[in-house]
């Protein structure tokens, strides 16, 4: 149940104006008794908070809590429970938290999306049960939300989660989405038209996309940390194959400080307790040199015998190829943000076991202070 902020409003309200309860009590016809149970916790007659409301020269909904502002915050302490309040094992907690701001506030597609993944990370009993609630919540996203990520989401966790009616609906889905296959048919059609130089340009960025699929793919092994360690050395290899003599291009930094984050994770959890710390630490120092390029710069993603001139626009989902309008893809997301990434998982209650076995060394903390701080900043 929503919780109103009245005796809080009224009590404020009238302090604003340097009134007694019973001036107060006076101008709105009832007795001063009635105002202090207001103030203390009490509530007026649902017939007087237009009244109320009008002599404070505010709405009913400011009156109660009920405000955009109101709102916005009661959404963010949503988020702070589910993310870093609960813990480990709280998942049935998190599914009730979810359902009940969902039906507060069903026009939220961020609330919505929660909700999404909290079922996907359910115990298969949990997510039959919910299926009909993340069918629902999908199809809200993807008929209303223009935001490409959330709708990636949706297609994805029905696809994966949904029936086999769901799979012939949503999986149709993908190819409007899928833009590296539509980017090689592209490059088929310039190369047949002999527009070779466009053709190229084309290339480089299909290459690029085809590349950011692949460091975006996970390791499949997260329960066996050295092939997860072998796998994210893979990736952190291939970004460092990119640049001249094995340094990482501007534009990957980011995706590189994720990739070292993974990589201290599981060598915690292997044991390996001073490489952990020397990637944690590179992975800050890494994050900071990001944090410091500004939004919007082009950056080079790498060799032009590979990439063509193609460019990546730091935290603008999109890529510009030379004298090339911009053009916008779902992956860019390893060129987006990351700045608050360490902070966030250094902190996230669930999923980084590895941090579990050093949270409370001062080392740890030492880096947690410096991700915090670069977090603000952002």
């Amino acid at each position: 149940m929503t919780e109103l902020k009245l005796p809080e409003v009224i009590l404020a309200r009238r302090k604003a104006r340097n009134m007694t309860q019973e001036e107060l009590a006076s101008a709105l016809g009832v007795t001063a008794q009635s105002v202090s149970n207001w103030e203390r916790g009490g509530y007026p007659d649902i017939t007087m908070l237009p009244g109320i409301a009008n002599y404070f020269g505010i709405t009913v909904d400011e009156l109660i809590g009920n405000d955009a502002l109101s709102q916005e915050e009661d959404i963010r302490k949503f988020f702070r429970l589910i993310r870093e309040e609960l813990p480990n094992d709280a998942m049935e907690e998190r599914l009730r938290l979810g359902k009940e701001y969902v039906r507060k506030y069903p026009k939220n597609y961020d609330v919505a999306h929660e909700l999404c993944w909290i079922i996907s990370r359910s115990d298969k009993a949990v997510q039959a049960e919910n299926l009909p609630l993340l069918r629902e919540q999908c199809r809200k996203i993807m008929d209303g939300c223009t935001l490409q990520t959330y709708r990636e989401s949706a297609v994805r966790l029905m696809c994966t989660l949904g029936t086999d009616e769901d799979w012939e609906e949503w999986s149709k889905l993908c190819a409007e989405d899928y833009k590296t296959y539509r980017g090689e048919i592209l490059e088929e059609r310039l190369l047949a038209q002999e527009r070779y130089a466009e053709c190229v340009l084309r290339k480089g960025a299909n290459k690029l996309e085809l590349f950011c699929h692949l460091l975006s793919s996970n390791c499949g092994n997260w329960q066996d940390p050295e092939k997860t360690l072998a796998w994210c050395g893979y990736r952190i290899g291939l970004m460092k194959s990119f640049g001249e003599n094995g340094e990482i291009p501007p534009a990957w930094q980011g995706w590189y400080g994720v990739n070292l984050t993974y990589m201290a994770d599981h060598l915690f959890r292997a044991g390996r307790v001073e490489d952990g710390y020397a990637h944690l630490e590179l992975a800050y120092d890494t994050f900071l040199a990001w944090s410091e390029i500004p939004d919007g710069d082009a950056l080079d993603v790498g060799h032009d015998w590979m990439f063509h001139g193609v460019q990546v626009l730091k935290n603008r989902w999109t890529y510009r190829l030379p004298r090339c309008e911009e053009e916008y893809s779902n992956y860019m997301h390893i060129f987006t943000g990351h700045e608050d990434f360490l902070c966030r998982v250094m902190t996230m209650p669930q999923h980084w076991n590895g941090f579990d076995r050093v949270r409370t060394e001062e080392r740890y903390l030492a880096v947690l202070e410096k991700a915090k701080a670069l977090a603000e900043k952002r």
